[in-house]
């Protein structure tokens, strides 16, 4: 199943403002892995992308802070 079938879509300015970020950011997301796709000259993202991100980041911090907390 695609990300990006019959949801709703946001451009990065759209997302940006949609989760309190800078445009840049969300295209820093894209390069680590943020699903996106490309219409034309504008990129372009959906719901469903942003929170799996948020989670497999905040999955990821937390699993890095445990290993962190584990080393001290």
């Amino acid at each position: 199943m695609s990300y990006f079938s019959n949801e709703d879509k946001f451009t990065i300015e759209e997302a940006a403002k949609l989760m309190g970020r800078h445009p840049r950011t969300i295209r820093r997301w894209i390069s680590k892995g943020l699903r996106a796709y490309k219409v034309g000259r504008v990129w372009m993202t959906t719901p469903t992308a942003l929170e799996h991100f948020i989670e497999e980041q905040t999955r990821r911090s937390l699993e890095d802070k445990d290993v962190q907390g584990r080393k001290e």
